[in-house]
């Protein structure tokens, strides 16, 4: 019996986690959507050499790679990206 409680716990704990690593809800509300999720200000680093038009950058804040054609890094964070959209 303590041996399920305990993984009952340590899954909602780590659902839990996941939820909060992704930006969560916005204001406390459970439905989502209510908002955006806040995105931190990413400092792009310019990595190597352009290769044609676009540019490998490095995120110093949460260390995601990116590519754009700006001399400045891309404008969004792209720590939420997957599969082509944002989380």
């Amino acid at each position: 019996m303590t041996t399920v409680l305990l993984a009952i716990l340590v899954i909602a704990a780590l659902a839990f986690w996941s939820y909060r690593s992704r930006g969560g809800s916005v204001g406390g509300s459970l439905g989502g959507g209510a908002g955006k999720p806040a995105r931190k200000a990413c400092k792009w680093v310019a990595e190597g050499e352009a290769r044609g038009s676009l540019r490998s950058f490095r995120c110093k804040t949460c260390g995601v790679t990116a590519y754009s054609q700006r001399p400045e890094g891309p404008e969004l964070c792209k720590k939420g990206l997957a599969d082509g959209r944002l989380n």
